[in-house]
């Protein structure tokens, strides 16, 4: 087994990853050296098999004809380290049969929202007047709940403010939710929020995402949105602000 970095990628090893898969520009980004991760692969100018895993979820990407035991072996080693996470969309993934018995398992949504539903800057315009939206800076970046998460994801917090950007919804100095836009892969970036305990059910948080949805759409981008099947909350934000319809997958996890 060969670690790899984004630096040494080669086409034939870039070619074995699918961008179909869950959730699959988390995968390429950290190929292209964009987002925190590892790479694995047999042989670097011959590849027949390639592993990618993003740090901040600690999901596999899976690719190409594995030896038997290795990937039992491989996920037993790297839930050492942390959490280890797969995501398929067929019931019948072949991979399954290597793998350790899971403590987790799961569905989750996604989807790539278009351009053509305005109906989010609704959600905008509902900001209460003693509210601010402002854009997330180096200090605000300092202050939001997923400040250890996001620099986790990138590698570092200055690397998360290169690659990202989002809002805040502010009352006064008080931050009473945040929704960042950072993973992303060609014209998709992927947006997260959070919003914080005793502010939830307000609304907040569709407001605040309104905000990066329209920034996105400005530098470019489609946005992409992905949370568990049980996340209500989360899935009712994403098909209010014009995400659907989701497309499911299974996840399989080991702690």
């Amino acid at each position: 087994m060969i670690e790899v970095q984004p630096a040494q990628v080669t086409p034939g090893l870039r070619a074995l990853f699918h961008e179909d898969v869950p959730a699959g520009l988390r995968c390429f980004a950290v190929l292209a050296g964009d987002n925190a991760g590892r790479i694995w692969t047999d042989d670097l100018q011959n590849p027949t098999w390639g592993i990618v895993q993003e740090a901040a979820f600690g999901t596999l990407y899976l690719e190409g004809m594995f030896p038997d035991g290795l990937l039992t072996a491989f996920i037993n080693q790297r839930r050492e380290h942390g959490d280890v996470l797969y995501g398929f969309r067929d019931r019948d993934d072949p991979l399954k049969s290597h793998f350790p018995e899971p403590g987790y398992r799961g569905r989750v949504y996604e989807g790539i929202r278009t351009e053509s539903d305005r109906g989010f800057l609704d959600y905008r315009a509902q900001i209460p007047p003693d509210c601010t939206l402002r854009p997330i800076d180096r200090d605000l970046f300092r202050r939001i709940e997923d400040y250890t998460f996001y620099s986790e994801m990138f590698g570092s917090p200055e690397r998360a403010l290169e690659r990202g950007f989002g809002y805040c919804l502010m009352r006064g100095a008080d931050l009473l939710c945040e929704a960042f836009a950072g993973t992303s892969f060609r014209d998709v970036i992927e947006i997260g929020v959070n919003t914080r305990e005793s502010e939830r059910n307000k609304g907040y948080a569709k407001m605040t995402c309104a905000a990066v949805i329209q920034e996105a759409e400005r530098r470019g981008y489609q946005t992409y949105w992905n949370c568990a099947f049980q996340n209500i909350p989360s899935v009712s934000v994403a098909s209010q602000l014009g995400w659907k319809p989701m497309r499911k997958y299974s996840l399989l996890g080991w702690f």
